[in-house]
């Protein structure tokens, strides 16, 4: 009997260790007057962290892309937004391997058509080295982004003017400097899209 008490004690206090809510360390808000999204976010090389997604509290649009710098804390450091008088999204951001950031997302005020791919690279503090757009006539979006060993970057979302349905997937290889290598669409006559990669 003695056994069978301790065994049913030991299983309550698993339990509830399981089922227990963690102990929050920190929690910050960042944003303005209206309406501010993240979309990504990634530790850095200094123990901070960086956040990447949307604001229409800033910038020049409508909605811009917003970039927020934190250290270990989550007290921002500094913050840059980049886009025109059209929407921009991001939804990707990396530290690149020369300490710099890498946005990956979509953008209606630059590019072939009503929205492109929109890859965007900075320096350590956030400045912008250059952008490149992908797509065509209709609507191009990326979803995610990594860096290969080389420098270059591989880009993953949607594409509805390269299509052989609604939409299909869409993969960009880029070099260090952005300049598309190659692209590959896969998909059917329904809606395809590639969310991770």
């Amino acid at each position: 009997m003695k056994t069978r008490i301790l065994l049913f004690v030991g299983i309550l206090i698993l339990c509830s260790n399981l089922f227990a809510q963690p102990d929050s360390l920190w929690s910050h808000t960042y944003g303005g007057h209206v309406t501010d999204w993240c979309n990504a976010v990634q530790a850095t090389a200094d123990g901070g962290y960086v956040l990447a997604g949307k604001t229409q509290s800033f910038g020049a649009g409508s909605d811009d892309v917003w970039m927020v710098k934190t250290n270990g804390d989550g007290d921002s450091l500094w913050s840059r937004s980049f886009g025109g008088s059209s929407t921009e999204d991001c939804a990707a951001v990396l530290q690149t391997a020369d300490g710099g950031y890498a946005l990956a997302g979509h953008t209606s005020s630059f590019g072939a058509g009503a929205s492109d791919m929109w890859l965007v690279k900075t320096d350590a503090v956030g400045d912008s080295l250059w952008s490149r757009t992908y797509g065509g006539n209709h609507d191009e979006w990326c979803n995610a982004m990594l860096q290969n060993e080389d420098g270059g970057f591989l880009l993953a979302g949607r594409t509805s003017t390269y299509d052989a349905g609604w939409n299909d997937m869409w993969l960009i290889k880029v070099n260090e400097n952005g300049d598309s290598l190659w692209s590959q669409r896969y998909g059917g006559s329904g809606l395809d899209e590639c969310m991770s990669i």
